[in-house]
């Protein structure tokens, strides 16, 4: 009998004791089994050295000392914190990778392995990688200093994925006659190739939220246009929103601050880093000072809430980017 096929998850995960939790259709997420660890092995031990402790991260328990450092105590077999999601497709469903990066515990595939008739010189059936190095590389280097956080899946998470892959599957059924929405799905996915180290990210979730929420109206000020349409829209948006985004848990401030003031500092900070110009943190953009961290989180968080409003009322979303 042919394995299952297996989707690589490579966040460290805490699902509160579930040894397994359904996801949607046939796709389960489970501890992975020992033939499919051998074969994530073999694929992240290139990747290793890109942890700062150069240690294997999802078979080590890491302790901090008081001197800040880490003790390293190993786990055991059953412990292990490899996690996958199985199922019996001879291909893994596109929309997993929308699925979860737009839900809150934000989780990253780094390759699906689909057993498809391939066999190793032994004649042994061996599953076929589908896989994008560049977002593996990134993943590593974005939490090289994040071995000791486990995402913890609650039960609202579950229920969150589940409600997304709903709303996208509706949403893939006329998603031709939403376009610009379907663009914005497919370059969000697109952001997983960037390190978060990088300032021309802040380029790219900027872009996502133009493309979305913005009309050029060419007798105003392109920048400007575009910076007071986003203020406006965003804030409108948010004020929907069922779970609204509070900036407050990302940028502290005088109680004057709004959503849109923040959204102008930040599209202040993109237009520095668009045009080459070194930001002023000490006066004009004093909010953003030591938050740099911060900007690219906020910013990735209210992209999500944008989009997954988008696939919910696309026509919402048309209408307001065209007035």
């Amino acid at each position: 009998m042919r394995p299952n096929s297996f989707i690589f998850i490579g966040d460290l995960l805490d699902t509160g004791g579930k040894k397994y939790v359904q996801l949607f259709d046939d796709y389960k997420l489970k501890r992975a089994s020992t033939a499919q660890i051998r074969v994530i092995k073999d694929y992240i031990d290139d990747f290793m050295f890109l942890d700062y402790f150069n240690i294997n991260r999802y078979e080590y328990d890491p302790k901090p000392n008081p001197n800040g450092e880490y003790t390293f105590h190993p786990l055991e077999k059953k412990e292990w914190n490899y996690w996958v999601i199985e199922h019996s497709k001879s291909q893994m469903d596109k929309k997993l990778h929308l699925v979860l990066g737009l839900s809150q515990i934000d989780l990253t595939v780094l390759f699906d392995g689909v057993y498809n008739g391939v066999t190793s010189m032994d004649g042994k059936e061996v599953p076929a990688i589908d896989d994008k190095k560049l977002t593996t590389v990134h993943f590593f280097l974005n939490t090289r200093n994040q071995i000791d956080k486990k995402k913890k899946m609650k039960n609202e998470d579950i229920e969150e994925i589940r409600e997304i892959h709903s709303l996208l599957t509706t949403f893939y059924k006329h998603r031709e006659k939403d376009a610009f929405i379907n663009k914005a799905l497919d370059d969000f996915i697109k952001l997983q190739e960037l390190s978060e180290q990088s300032p021309f990210k802040i380029l790219d979730y900027f872009s996502i939220l133009e493309l979305l929420l913005t009309t050029y109206k060419p007798k105003v000020s392109h920048d400007s246009s575009l910076n007071n349409q986003l203020q406006k829209k965003i804030n409108l948006l948010n004020n929907q929103l069922k779970n609204k985004i509070d900036f407050t848990n990302f940028f502290k401030g005088p109680d004057t601050n709004t959503i849109e003031t923040i959204i102008d500092k930040l599209y202040q900070y993109r237009n520095d880093i668009a045009h080459g110009n070194k930001s002023d943190f000490e006066n004009e953009l004093k909010i953003l000072k030591n938050k740099k961290d911060n900007i690219s989180e906020f910013l990735r968080t209210l992209l999500k809430k944008i989009l997954i409003h988008a696939i919910k009322e696309p026509q919402l979303i048309k209408d307001l980017k065209e007035c």
